[in-house]
């Protein structure tokens, strides 16, 4: 038993942390990787086997258009995992996974993989309900491209990132670490010059504020509204 790895991967997966001695079976039955920053962790249409569990550090899901662009599909973080769909599939990869930290996950080979599947109801239900908010997520997104415009977009994913903060007016909403205008564009799938153009008009009206990597957000009410008419902000 490796109870470090237990503790970790306990740690980023505390819905699965009721039933220890999964957990312990499941280390035992995995590979632990390190992946340096900008690396990739899986290749489209790649057939190598394998589920994985990451502990920390983030990661990106990207496909690439025919002329080379970087498409956004997800972000992904400490209690995600990637490669599932290929093992439910029996399917090469359909997308790339890059790291962007330093990430360190558990390889769960896919045969073992689908037997926990089909052994193990927590399991089984708990790898149902993630694939429900994933899928929530992606009908989401779907409504917000096909029914926002690129501005109202931007709005609806800084509200997204958003979290309350203790240190701030009840109001306030905060994001920790604001993404880039570079990486804010590809998951808005907009221009970056369209979103500084629109945080730039935001905080010119006074309803955010940047400090260091933060990015306060005033008037939460006024992006909600401003989603479905962003002409008023400009």
């Amino acid at each position: 038993m490796n109870a470090p790895l237990s503790n970790e991967l306990s740690q980023a997966f505390p819905d699965l942390a009721s039933s220890p001695l999964f957990l312990n079976a499941l280390v035992n039955a995995s590979s632990l990787q390190k992946i340096k920053p900008g690396e990739l962790a899986l290749q489209q249409d790649d057939k190598n086997d394998g589920v994985f569990f990451i502990l920390s550090g983030k990661a990106r899901a990207i496909i690439y258009s025919r002329g080379g662009d970087e498409i956004w599909i997800d972000d992904l973080k400490a209690g995600d995992i990637f490669g599932e769909m290929a093992a439910l599939n029996d399917q090469p990869r359909a997308n790339y996974v890059k790291a962007q930290t330093q990430l360190k996950v558990l390889r769960l080979p896919s045969a073992v993989f689908l037997h926990y599947v089909e052994t193990e109801g927590h399991f089984a239900l708990w790898l149902n309900r993630l694939l429900a908010r994933r899928v929530a997520r992606t009908t989401t997104r779907m409504y917000e491209l096909s029914a926002l415009s690129a501005t109202g977009r931007v709005f609806a994913e800084l509200l997204r990132e958003a979290n309350y903060s203790p240190n701030q007016d009840n109001n306030h909403l905060v994001i920790t670490s604001s993404p880039s205008m570079t990486d804010l564009a590809k998951r808005v799938h907009s221009t970056r010059e369209t979103v500084s153009r629109t945080v730039n008009a935001l905080e010119r009206h006074g309803l955010i504020r940047r400090e260091g990597k933060r990015m306060i957000l005033i008037s939460p009410d006024a992006l909600w509204a401003g989603q479905t008419n962003p002409n008023s902000i400009d």
